[in-house]
């Protein structure tokens, strides 16, 4: 099954037979709108931070949707900046102040989509400078 929990689910599953586990996961989901009992950032937080924390260092492709107080808290959007194999991030419906510093380590990053009008977003010069695949 690749539903880890409700709400978030790996979309594509790579095999490497020297890979310890041989499986990984290479594109991820999340979607706030349908993880159970999830109304705050802590919420949100709470069910991500596991997944993430032994699931997502392979993902190359990275999807999250917001939905209403269901939201990546601060600690989970700075903790995307480890993920130094994404090329793709995707966040929909998610609210932040600015492209979080730690955001400059994923120097393989090639599409960034965010949703919101940029002045939610302020660029933070030092992180986007990190990224040096992505066309600008």
């Amino acid at each position: 099954d690749s539903h880890m929990m409700p709400g978030i689910q790996c979309s594509h599953v790579s095999f490497n037979f020297w890979a310890d586990p041989p499986c990984e996961c290479s594109a991820m989901s999340v979607s706030g709108s349908l993880m159970q009992n999830c109304e705050t950032n802590e919420d949100f937080h709470r069910q991500f931070a596991p997944i993430r924390a032994q699931f997502l260092a392979p993902v190359l492709f990275l999807h999250i949707t917001g939905y209403r107080g269901c939201n990546p808290s601060d600690i989970d959007l700075r903790a995307i900046g480890e993920l130094s194999k994404l090329r793709s991030l995707s966040l929909q419906t998610v609210f932040a102040n600015e492209i979080p510093t730690e955001w400059g380590n994923l120097q393989n990053l090639q599409s960034l989509l965010l949703d919101r009008p940029r002045q939610l977003w302020r660029l933070n010069n030092e992180a986007v400078e990190g990224m040096e695949m992505l066309d600008r």
